[in-house]
């Protein structure tokens, strides 16, 4: 069993969708969400653009994942396209709510009289850290768990196929949430209008942190998607 073949133009998006996914979460607001109205009211439009954009990566990314196992067929080839779909489709039902929900709702909270804010931040407060909503919440928990079957079973299927020893550990860390990252992008651009006192600034008891999430353990399956997809790249000029 070999690996499989890209084109050039393959080979391109294998490397570029990764890349541009870790380049638009650079745009995400700071905030470690303890406040989220806070976090957000300055900051709506980026809020919208990057998870709108996140609900676009997502099924891209899989993509990437698909197109990386082209033409094997083992057991673990099989086990990774599979867990693709609940991971798509619950990280981009996770995505809508959290991100984009979230996004609105400042937005209208916004246009509030001043008097109300305070309500309507407590309300989406309530809203994010709701089950279906919240970090380790029961969309996001089986959408990681998803992609980090994807994520190592990749990297066995190519191991098997021919890649590196070490593709299933690179692929796996790819896939794995990494809380330490999360909580560093989340605070790259802090918003100092969480230091502000209100009502509405004040961190609740019941969230003390961002549980860990995929979508910051990204980039890392760039250096394994550019090492396949180059190699095989060559490997076709080489035939023609």
């Amino acid at each position: 069993m070999d690996l499989p073949r890209f084109s050039r133009p393959e080979a391109g998006f294998i490397i570029g969708v990764p890349i541009a996914w870790a380049a638009l979460l650079l745009l995400h607001p700071g905030g470690d969400g303890t406040s989220i109205y806070a976090d957000l009211e300055d900051n709506v439009t980026a809020m919208l653009v990057v998870h709108v954009g996140m609900m676009i990566f997502i099924p891209l990314f899989a993509i990437v994942i698909y197109l990386l196992l082209r033409g094997i067929e083992s057991t673990a080839a099989q086990v990774a396209r599979i867990a693709l779909i609940p991971f798509v489709v619950l990280y981009v039902a996770w995505e809508a709510m959290q991100g984009i929900a979230n996004g609105v709702l400042a937005d209208q909270v916004n246009s509030l009289p001043p008097a109300e804010q305070a309500v309507g931040a407590n309300l989406i407060q309530e809203f994010a850290e709701s089950p279906l909503v919240r970090d380790a919440g029961v969309l996001i928990v089986p959408a990681s768990i998803a992609l980090v079957v994807a994520a190592v079973a990749l990297g066995f299927a190519l191991r098997d196929a021919g890649a590196p020893r070490w593709a299933p550990v690179l692929f796996g860390f790819a896939g794995a949430p990494d809380q330490c990252s999360s909580a560093a992008l989340r605070s790259y651009r802090a918003d100092p209008l969480r230091r502000r006192n209100g009502p509405h600034h004040a961190a609740p008891a019941s969230r003390r942190g961002a549980c860990p999430t995929p979508e910051f353990g990204v980039a890392a399956i760039i250096p394994a998607s550019a090492v396949m997809a180059s190699s095989r790249e060559g490997a076709d000029a080489a035939t023609c």
